[in-house]
């Protein structure tokens, strides 16, 4: 019978506990205070007693959630950062006295820009939670700071190839520029480059450098070897058709190669300058030296050194004189009489001069060259079915 009494205890404990939870009270102000669970069978059983307890304890904190006053209080100032932000726990003190820590579900490391809201909440324990309001803002404002206070001007010969300068970043740290200019010059100028250094995130700074190509070095010239000319006696100048082949370069660029040999060369010595002349006007030069010999006649009359086609015989045609500026006789030696041709060709080969006439034994005729412009031309005597021919200087 005393068991049964128990038990029916028991049962009318754990129903007044369920309909108890409800209430924000606490739930023991709520039990029979006559009754004493360390006097009772059911002291014997702690493992039932510990689980009625727990599910009464969550139950009522349950309810004291579901039924807190949530306030909102005024926001707290706006907190600004450039790169990145760690949102600290703000705290306040309630009308106790009792400080009272926030705590929020939103994240409080910021490193994306932006603008972002914090909630913040602080619970006093007795039903009441407060609210409260922050604003993030991650704002970079700051202008990158060049490693340079001013570019060098970039100086080189022939081609000048330029790397990015570098500039740091209150966020990014060490940032290197970029342009929309080329980076590789290889003509002599003076040339300008602007470059960008840019963070990503809106700010930008410029800055510009000068490029300077030059080629200030000289080209290099050889000449062809000294050449040694022998005319007759008789012959007063030389013309050397091939005076050789010089060589040229240059470290930039290809070059161009010109001399100031004459168009005759008289006896003596004659110095010939070759110029070498490089893409950006600088040139070098060397002399070439050009001796002509008049020979000594070893027989009375020799054969005309310069014949194109054999000669004529047993005589010959001398010029004089010759270079020639108005005009030049011409000698021919003849031991017959014959129908002589003369003729006068430019360099081009065209004939600018011509006669015919009979004539028999040595004869003297002169012609007229005043009004040919200077150059070399070919004089041909033609007697019979033989050519004989000279070259004439025309100053």
């Amino acid at each position: 019978m005393k068991r049964i009494m128990h038990f029916t205890t028991l049962i009318a404990i754990a129903f007044l506990t369920l309909s108890s939870a409800t209430q924000p009270e606490p739930i023991q102000e709520i039990l029979p205070s006559a009754f004493d669970f360390s006097k009772s069978e059911l002291s014997a059983q702690p493992q039932i007693q510990q689980d009625l307890q727990q599910k009464t304890s969550n139950t009522s904190v349950e309810v004291a959630e579901k039924n807190a006053v949530r306030t909102r209080i005024a926001d707290l100032p706006t907190l600004n950062g450039e790169c990145s932000l760690v949102v600290p726990s703000p705290s306040i003190a309630n009308e106790n006295g009792r400080t009272l820590a926030a705590t929020t579900s939103d994240d409080i490391f910021y490193s994306k820009q932006g603008s972002y809201t914090v909630t913040w909440q602080y619970d006093d324990g007795n039903g009441t939670i407060l609210e409260q309001k922050q604003e993030v803002v991650i704002k970079d404002v700051s202008a990158l700071t060049p490693e340079a206070v001013k570019l060098p001007t970039i100086r080189g010969d022939c081609m000048v190839t330029i790397s990015p300068p570098a500039a740091f970043d209150n966020c990014k740290g060490r940032v290197f520029a970029k342009t929309n200019d080329p980076l590789i010059y290889d003509q002599p100028g003076e040339y300008s480059v602007l470059w960008v250094f840019e963070d990503g995130n809106g700010n930008a700074t410029y800055q510009e450098q000068a490029v300077l190509v030059q080629d200030l070095i000289s080209p290099l010239i050889t000449p062809p070897a000294d050449l040694t000319i022998r005319i007759e006696e008789r012959e007063q100048f030389a013309i050397a058709e091939n005076l050789g082949t010089p060589l040229g370069s240059d470290n930039c660029s290809e070059v161009v190669i010109s001399n100031n040999a004459p168009s005759y060369f008289e006896v003596g010595i004659t110095e010939v300058i070759w110029t070498s002349t490089d893409g950006n006007g600088n040139t070098s030069q060397a002399i070439q030296k050009i001796t002509v010999i008049a020979s000594v006649p070893r027989n009375g009359l020799e054969n005309n050194r310069f014949a194109i086609q054999g000669e004529l015989k047993p005589g010959e045609f001398q010029l004089f004189p010759n270079p020639a500026i108005s005009e030049t006789n011409l000698y021919v030696g003849m031991d017959q009489e014959a129908d002589v041709k003369i003729e006068l060709f430019d360099g081009a080969g065209r004939l600018v001069y011509e006669r015919s006439i009979r004539r028999s034994n040595t004869f003297e005729y002169q012609i007229p060259v005043n009004n040919l412009s200077a150059g070399v031309y070919q004089v041909q005597v033609s007697v019979g079915d033989q050519i004989m021919s000279k070259r004439l200087i025309k100053k």
